[in-house]
């Protein structure tokens, strides 16, 4: 089996973070997509508890049986990609594992602890963005199969535009943004008000 691993802080989960996985499995790149959020000793300002976060992706994918959710890195409290990758790993021996990710993140690649580790052992499915372009780190040319990236003509959408959209009370305009659970979920514990 081919599984996908998407991480993120999730904060809140929206409309392109499911894209990004109907996209890989509809074009057949992987059997089942699992999605990763990061722990709570993340450093990012306004991050919501992990546990609530989690229950947002579980109504996010409650719809598709091939869209799981897993604890892992809230559980742990924080976790590098590389030992993420490595506990599903352990979890899975025998399938392939491949870390989904976006543009700006494939372009970063260098900041992340072990890059060589994570190149020489995963492969990656980069996911273009729009409007984020640059040269690929030289670190690429030496795992030359260790990526393969795609153009789905994905709309841009982030997870602040929609906190933005929260704060200054524009609720309706997120009804295209955000599955109709997690908008629900948002609105009935006044979530980043």
């Amino acid at each position: 089996m081919r599984i996908g691993i998407i991480g993120g802080s999730f904060n809140p989960p929206h409309r392109l973070h499911k894209e990004m996985a109907l996209n890989v499995l509809k074009n057949n790149l992987v059997d089942k997509v699992i999605y990763v959020p990061t722990g709570d000793k993340y450093a990012k300002d306004g991050l919501l508890d992990g546990n609530i976060r989690l229950e947002m992706l579980k109504l996010m994918c409650q719809d598709n049986p091939l869209l799981e959710v897993s604890d892992y890195e809230i559980k742990r409290g924080a976790s590098y990609t590389y030992e993420t990758l490595d506990y599903f790993k352990s979890l899975y021996p025998s399938d392939d594992l491949y870390f989904i990710l976006s543009t700006d993140l494939i372009l970063d690649i260098m900041n992340w602890k072990k890059p060589e580790y994570i190149l020489s052992k995963y492969k990656l499915i980069g996911l273009k963005r729009r409007g984020v372009d640059g040269v690929l780190p030289e670190i690429y040319s030496r795992y030359p199969d260790s990526l393969k990236t795609y153009d789905f003509k994905m709309e841009e959408l982030s997870s602040t535009i929609v906190r933005k959209r929260i704060k200054e009370r524009k609720i309706k305009e997120l009804k295209g943004y955000l599955d109709k659970l997690v908008l629900e979920y948002i609105e009935k514990y006044s979530l980043y008000q």
